[in-house]
């Protein structure tokens, strides 16, 4: 059975590794404001697993990085124990058995991350909602436009939160996970530049061929 990695003993995610020069970093967002009209959302920790990665479009290119479970501890679902006073549950006890029963890291809650060009304590965070509290990772903003509530992602403060998880908790990918992506990729850009492809089907095609081939080298 694998065991439970520990978390390391630093936890902090250094600059990113390329000034965007130019773009002045939008501050993260503020809790004081007026409720939003979105829907209510438990708080959730991290998972990572050594065999769970995919390719994002990340500012450097593609990139092969942790794909993550956001695990809710909504009391009651997955083994959440109610704690009573408290919108969230106590998720300890399952993920503990998720990490042990099926290799998954428990990615600490409390890391500091960088988020919309500034360092903030932990990935969740909180925005007060007219149904309940949203809970919603650092690197999403919610701002109001007139009657809708819009929503904003820091991508490269993301990609860097999946960087440090894969240099602290995972390591690198290994050469079997290379090469089952790269297959993967390979016969979906074929599928989507073939030639009874349709328009969006080739663009998503050449963009399947552009991800395998950053994964084989």
């Amino acid at each position: 059975m694998p065991k439970e990695i520990k978390a390391p003993a630093k936890t902090t995610i250094k600059a990113p590794s390329k000034a965007r020069a130019g773009i002045k970093p939008t501050p993260p967002p503020s809790v004081m404001e007026a409720p939003f009209n979105f829907a209510a959302t438990h708080s959730f920790v991290y998972l990572a697993h050594p065999t769970r990665w995919d390719v994002y479009e990340t500012s450097e290119g593609p990139e092969l990085l942790p794909q993550l479970r956001a695990f809710p501890r909504a009391p009651g679902v997955n083994g959440v124990v109610y704690v009573r006073g408290h919108d969230d549950g106590d998720e300890t006890a399952a993920v503990a058995n998720l990490c042990h029963k099926d290799g998954w890291v428990k990615v600490d809650p409390n890391v500091t991350v960088l988020a919309f060009g500034e360092s903030v304590d932990g990935y969740v965070h909180q925005y007060p909602g007219r149904s309940g509290p949203i809970n919603l990772p650092v690197w999403t903003r919610l701002y109001q436009l007139g009657d809708e509530v819009q929503r904003q992602f820091d991508a490269d403060g993301f990609h860097d939160f999946l960087r440090f998880v894969r240099d602290n908790y995972l390591g690198q990918p290994t050469p079997e996970i290379k090469r089952s992506k790269h297959l993967q990729l390979r016969n979906m850009a074929a599928k989507g530049l073939s030639k009874q492809a349709s328009p969006a089907g080739a663009i998503a095609g050449e963009i399947m061929a552009r991800k395998a081939e950053a994964v084989a080298t």
